[in-house]
């Protein structure tokens, strides 16, 4: 398998006077399934507060070309057929591309009208696998009692991880134009899953192990219902889905169709970057706004994380690399 060097340097073209990000944190799940070879995943969606209410009306813009109002754009709804909502899934992607470029937003609105913005938007992604929850060591939950606590701690776990990851690599002062993170606001999707949060441990967790860089300003997670009324939270909820789903697609853990493979090319573009060298990462629009990376145990049961790389291989189907950045 390819490895690529894992130095690092500062952002490409990166400015000398670096800035302060607030932001809000989107989070969906996907859970294990053996029977369908699907891994659990944390999916996580960074948007700035400055910059949602852009994001969330060129977002509806989209809804409203392609007559889709009230639909819901969610993965698993994605199927041959399904005209409207597969136009704004596409959408929707080309959009979160444009978004998470390190320049100012350049954009097609309704009827074709040019929108260009002075600065970025600034949205980040980032997602996180293991092959199961399971595969945390119930070692470190020895005062849980029951099953269902220990995989719920396991779950945060992973979960704190995610959300840490993700400040680290995207807004890390050494190699980003981001002088100082602050997490405003954290959701989730409706009911936090089958698998309840606990509120008070997860932002304690946080606010004691996030890196100096980072500040969090929110003392709960918020969980977003389903609806039909779309919603900042609703429409940003369903993208976050929405990358779920076609992320783990990319990675090859569905089946291939072509409805699909058409719906994913802006996300496949977006992580083929990181299969440039070093210079090229670094120079791309993209540098630091996504990562995908696997939890893997090593031999004294501790968390560990590899990048990841969802190609394609035009032989082969999908495959993974994984990649030390």
């Amino acid at each position: 398998m390819e490895r690529i060097d894992n130095s690092q340097k500062t952002l490409f073209r990166a400015k000398t006077n670096k800035k302060e990000e607030e932001i809000e944190i989107y989070h969906d799940e996907g859970y294990e399934n053996p029977k369908i070879n699907y891994p659990f995943i944390h999916q996580f969606i960074a948007t700035p507060t400055r910059s949602k209410k852009v994001f969330y009306g060129l977002l509806e813009e989209v809804r409203k070309k392609h007559h889709g109002e009230n639909l819901s754009i969610k993965w698993k709804k994605i199927k041959k057929g399904a005209w409207n909502r597969n136009m704004i899934a596409k959408e929707w992607l080309e959009l979160l591309s444009v978004a998470m470029r390190n320049e100012p937003l350049k954009w097609l609105g309704l009827n074709r009208e040019p929108i260009i913005l002075k600065e970025p938007l600034g949205v980040k992604i980032s997602s996180n696998f293991i092959n199961s929850l399971d595969n945390l060591s119930d070692s470190f939950y020895r005062n849980t009692k029951t099953p269902r606590e220990r995989r719920r701690r396991k779950y945060e776990s992973l979960m704190y991880m995610g959300i840490k990851g993700l400040t680290s690599f995207c807004f890390n002062p050494e190699h980003t134009n981001y002088s100082r993170v602050i997490i405003a606001r954290l959701c989730t999707d409706g009911e936090n899953g089958s698998i309840p949060i606990d509120n008070k441990r997860m932002i304690n967790k946080l606010e004691w192990n996030l890196r100096d860089y980072v500040e969090i300003k929110t003392d709960k997670i918020e969980g977003i219902p389903k609806s039909k009324v779309k919603t900042e939270e609703v429409d940003f909820e369903e993208l976050t889905d929405l990358v779920l789903g076609s992320t783990r697609y990319l990675c090859g853990y569905e089946e291939r169709n072509e409805t699909k493979d058409t719906i994913v090319t802006p996300l496949r573009e977006i992580y083929n970057k990181a299969k440039r060298n070093r210079k090229g990462r670094e120079a791309s629009g993209h540098y630091r706004s996504f990562s995908v990376s696997e939890c893997k145990i090593n031999e004294n049961n501790e968390m560990t994380f590899e990048l990841l790389c969802p190609t394609e291989s035009n032989i082969n189907g999908i495959y993974q690399k994984r990649l030390n950045l």
